[in-house]
């Protein structure tokens, strides 16, 4: 009975082994299967994820080589341009080179033609005026007159074309050196009075007494400026007056801005062409050149040298009413002169009878400065002081019947008028009160001018006075 119950035993021992062992086996394979479902789970999942990234990927790849080549052909576009710049560059260096080559020849060329062409210009004309100073029959003067004035209107338009060319090229340059304005005024006034006087023209210079006339600068340049615009003028107008007027637009320390405008009775000048009348080779019209002559280049070559001495020029005009061109110029005033113009250190002048006088002419005018802006002439100012003496009355009694009558441009005009005739004298009182009565009467103000008027009668009959022991005889007629 124990060997069975032993042999049982031990079989039942076995059999619990066998049935531990199929548990056991049992149990991994429920792990494995487990473990294959997880990754079949897992599989599915990550195909579901992955899918989408892997799509995703796919086209961000595709917009990358897109945006690469995209990028690839601006790169070549730009190494393209980079190239045609640098060629343009290069042709535009050559292109300047050749210009300022061509510009130099010009220049030569013109230098050396100068030279050739003034010389025996100048020649020509030199013995053209010998030949008008000998017995001529007026057949003969006449030609010679002709030839005179030819040549001197193409020695004008070589001298225009070679300083337009100096202009072009930058070589202009000032002299700056201390002059007398109303010296300088006068010159480039003067040569142009026997065209005037031809054309039947009153050509008139008028200087503001308060105008300083020793000053420093190029007066050169000034007269150049002046005698191209004044020229103009008597050439553009038919009948009438041109009338060059110098004031003082501001004060600096130890400077003046001169004004100086030019006034015509002339065709004008449209509006229009205001501004390009100042370029090279313009004229207001292209039949002026066939009625008028001339190169076009006066008023560009004015232009840049009013530019060239720090001023400004410019222009109002309307076609049938005249022009009138404004420059305004900066000056340094000479040091240590007064502003008369030329007196002495003690600011007095001998008199008549050697006694001392009143630099202001007695304090109403100045003589020496009323000299100056006569170029020295002593028989003009005697002259023009009788010519005043006689006209100065009916030019006052001209203002005071315009006063009267209240016609305020009446006014303007008249005492206008008056008020250039005493400048002539440099008169500051009685210019200063003509100026109040003027700006009155163009403001429109009648009383205020009117009030002005007893100041200015009494102004011109000191000036009056005073002129009548300077005054020539008048002329038998």
């Amino acid at each position: 009975l124990d060997l069975q119950i032993l042999s049982h035993h031990g079989r039942l021992r076995d059999r619990l082994d066998e049935i531990a062992d199929g548990v056991v086996t049992a149990r991994s394979s429920m792990l494995v299967v487990a473990a294959i479902l997880a990754g079949v789970l897992y599989l599915l999942v990550l195909s579901r994820v992955v899918q989408p990234l892997r799509q995703a990927n796919e086209e961000l790849e595709a917009r990358v080589a897109e945006r690469t080549e995209g990028l690839v052909q601006a790169n070549d576009l730009l190494r393209r341009e980079v190239a045609e710049r640098r060629s343009a560059e290069e042709k535009l260096r050559a292109a300047k080179a050749e210009a300022e080559a061509a510009a130099q020849a010009k220049g030569r060329f013109l230098a050396n033609m100068s030279h050739e062409v003034r010389t025996p210009l100048n020649g020509i004309v030199g013995m053209t005026q010998l030949a008008l100073d000998t017995e001529l029959t007026p057949e003969q003067r006449e030609c010679l007159q002709a030839v005179a004035q030819s040549a001197e209107a193409l020695l004008a338009v070589i001298n225009e074309i070679l300083d337009y060319s100096k202009a072009e090229a930058g070589k202009l340059a000032l002299a700056p050196a201390a002059f007398g304005l109303h010296d300088c005024l006068s010159q480039a006034v003067r040569p142009l009075a026997p065209a005037a006087d031809e054309k039947g023209l009153e050509l008139s210079l008028a200087v503001d007494p308060d105008v300083p006339d020793a000053l420093v600068g190029d007066a050169g340049r000034l007269r150049q400026v002046l005698t191209n615009l004044v020229g103009n003028a008597v050439k553009f107008t038919g009948a009438g007056q041109v009338l060059v007027q110098a004031g003082v637009a501001s004060r600096t320390a130890g400077g003046v801005e001169l004004h100086v405008r030019v006034r015509d009775t002339g065709i004008g000048i449209p509006p229009e062409k205001h501004k390009t009348i100042f370029e090279a080779f313009e004229q207001a019209d292209n039949s002026t050149t066939r009625g008028y002559g001339g190169t076009g280049l006066g008023l560009a070559i004015s232009a840049e040298l009013v530019d060239l001495m720090g001023g400004r020029i410019w222009l109002e005009s309307r076609p049938g009413s005249g022009t009138t061109f404004h420059v305004v110029v900066p000056f340094d005033v000479q040091a240590g002169v007064p502003e008369g113009g030329s007196l002495p250190a003690d600011g007095v002048e001998p008199g008549r009878n050697g006694a001392p006088r009143d630099a202001a002419g007695g304090g109403v005018f100045d003589r020496r400065a009323a000299l100056s802006r006569m170029a020295g002439d002593e028989a003009l100012f005697r002259e023009l002081a009788g010519m005043f003496l006689e006209a100065g009355p009916s030019m006052l009694s001209e203002v005071r019947r315009a006063a009267e009558a209240g016609d305020a441009r009446q006014i303007a005009r008249a005492v206008h008028a008056l008020k250039g005739a005493v400048g002539s004298f440099a008169a500051r009182g009685a210019w200063r009160t003509a100026g109040r009565v003027e700006q009155a009467a163009e403001a429109g103000n009648v009383d205020a001018a009117r009030s002005a008027l007893p100041g200015l009668s009494a102004e011109v009959g000191r000036l009056l006075s005073a002129l009548s022991g300077e005054a020539a005889p008048a002329p038998c007629t």
